[in-house]
């Protein structure tokens, strides 16, 4: 059977294998941007940074690393701390000498910190006080490193982010030039790790090359050049060890020259406050935020009429809040697009966004998709199947898990574990995870899709769904969660979850019906970037506690 190959629309774009990243980055300006522009600034402080200074910047603290802890190309720094000016910097130091960058969400727990230091195994740890204890903690019950990592304090108040090399140490603030791959290729270094979401068991360290993350600037700039400039502005919270963090606020004002606000972590009214103070072209947030926003009352108290386009990523925006954010939003357009920590792979653009609204866009330039059922074969067009990637933005490996690696590629193609769907003009639309479609009697049914019914109900505020398998109908069945409006009083809430699932199973087809219920939950649980983890969901947590009991070896 021939595949059923999809084509980026655009022409096939240049990646050099040749340049770091740094060189890169260091060669070539495409916006012509000044060295004196701005494009970092601080919510809370103010503080800013130009786009020479993060040149100079990170020269400086390259230096520092290499020459005050004998850092070489290849060692991984793991940064754990809040976004910052000095985060951002020391990004780009890392890379700057060769080394290679893990961010690290500063939520996570010292629980969950010794996975992810065993998985990308650092040489250093860059983070703040407030935040040292439980690194250490991390790493009194971290067994099997390789090696004792240095733990970096981070100035968060100065440009120059390690004052303890430049004071204690008496060590210079002199510049060195970039990692140089002249005569190698890029493909085969790595510059940063990202970790995968975990939604389909403990995160894996995710490794990017120089060409990949080239890639990753390239790409969106020549399919979206409307909000990837130097006249764009905007406020951004999205975690910079995040993939949709690093490549929006860390790397890409590096190289249009956009001004970027960073703000420490997210409040909403602070971050609505902020893009109406700063005049902001573009909005780009996570499906929680955008549901926040089409449900505030209050939104239109702010002046957002310079807001041009609001881009969601880290999971699909439901059709009803797009219409709902079109309605409040007047002109600006809303966005969607697609990819996971693995590689970028479309986006929609402003022109079509009325006409495709829900579709996560187009094929990226130079990438490649397919979409295959259960036993890799092509489906039809407009038939839902798991997509298939190819292309420069595709990362290079899970680091020290051979096993995970093969199993992400079939023939060269990563396999994303995404459900997809592509019309007739090559326009995609996200499902859901596959291993997140329910099956009810062998019929496929995607949460997603439930959720988007249940948030357009006036007493939801916010939603999901999950299958739980019902050992009477031999089948999985799909099970909602709500949490409900404010003004619903917990006297009145079984009779409106039942008037919420009788609402539902009115609307959908039978296949689709909520057999499991509707329930109450006082918050929905999420990942950092807003992505809904079903597998905490009540009844997912219950069903796995009785799997673990039954497969307990029984006491003597």
């Amino acid at each position: 059977m021939v595949p059923r190959i999809y084509e980026s629309i655009f022409p096939d774009v240049h990646i050099p294998t040749n340049l770091s990243f740094h060189q890169f980055l260091t060669r070539y300006n495409p916006e012509d941007v000044a060295a004196d522009k701005v494009v970092w600034e601080e919510s809370d402080t103010g503080r800013t940074l130009s786009y020479g200074g993060v040149r100079d910047e990170a020269a400086i603290g390259a230096a520092c690393l290499t020459g005050a802890l004998g850092l070489h190309p290849g060692d991984v720094v793991a940064i754990y701390a809040p976004n910052s000016i000095s985060y951002a910097i020391a990004t780009h130091a890392v890379i700057w000498f060769g080394g290679v960058i893990a961010g690290i969400n500063p939520m996570t727990s010292p629980y969950d910190l010794v996975h992810y230091l065993a998985s990308c195994e650092p040489k250093a740890i860059i983070t703040v006080p407030d935040l040292r204890g439980q690194v250490v903690q991390a790493l009194s019950q971290s067994k099997n490193l390789p090696f004792q990592p240095n733990i970096i304090m981070l100035d968060e108040t100065s440009n120059a982010i390690f004052p303890e090399f430049y004071e204690k140490k008496n060590y210079g603030r002199h510049q060195i030039p970039p990692f140089d791959l002249t005569g190698q290729d890029n493909r085969k270094h790595v510059p940063a790790i990202m970790f995968s979401s975990g939604t389909s068991g403990k995160p894996k360290a995710v490794q990017w090359s120089h060409f990949s993350m080239i890639a990753h600037l390239i790409n969106v700039r020549a399919s979206q050049p409307e909000q990837n400039n130097r006249l764009t502005r905007e406020v951004l919270f999205v975690p910079f060890g995040h993939m949709f963090g690093l490549v929006a606020a860390v790397l890409n004002p590096t190289h249009t020259g956009s001004h970027v606000v960073i703000m420490k972590q997210f409040e909403y009214l602070k971050y609505i406050e902020a893009s109406a103070r700063l005049r902001a072209t573009i909005m780009r947030m996570v499906p929680p935020i955008a549901l926040a926003i089409a449900k505030d009352p209050n939104i239109s108290k702010f002046n957002l009429t310079s807001v041009q386009v609001i881009m969601c990523a880290g999971a699909t925006l439901q059709a009803e809040v797009v219409n709902k954010l079109q309605a409040i939003m007047g002109g600006c357009y809303i966005l969607q697009g697609y990819g996971l920590s693995e590689a970028a792979v479309s986006a929609l653009k402003p022109a079509k966004a009325t006409e495709r609204s829900g579709s996560v866009g187009v094929i990226f330039p130079s990438h490649k998709l397919r979409l295959v059922d259960d036993d890799l074969n092509d489906v039809d067009v407009g038939q839902p199947g798991e997509a298939l990637v190819k292309g420069p933005t595709v990362f290079m490996s899970y680091k020290n898990n051979p096993a995970a690696t093969k199993e992400a590629f079939h023939d060269g193609w990563l396999r994303t574990g995404d459900v997809l769907k592509v019309d007739e003009d090559g326009y995609l639309w996200f499902l859901d995870r596959k291993k997140e479609m329910i099956k009810y009697k062998g019929n496929q049914v995607a949460p997603a899709e439930l959720e988007d019914i249940l948030n357009s109900h006036p007493s939801v505020a916010e939603s999901a769904v999950c299958g739980i398998f019902d050992s009477s109908q031999q089948t999985e069945v799909p099970v909602g969660y709500v949490c409900l409006n404010d003004s619903i009083s917990e006297s009145e809430r079984s009779k409106v979850l039942h008037e919420i699932r009788q609402w539902v199973d009115g609307i959908v087809s039978p296949t689709k019906k909520l057999r499991g219920g509707v329930f109450y939950i006082a918050q929905i649980p999420k990942n950092p970037t807003g992505k809904v983890q079903r597998m905490l969901l009540p009844a997912r947590v219950e069903a796995a506690a009785k799997i673990a009991a039954a497969n307990r070896p029984a006491k003597l």
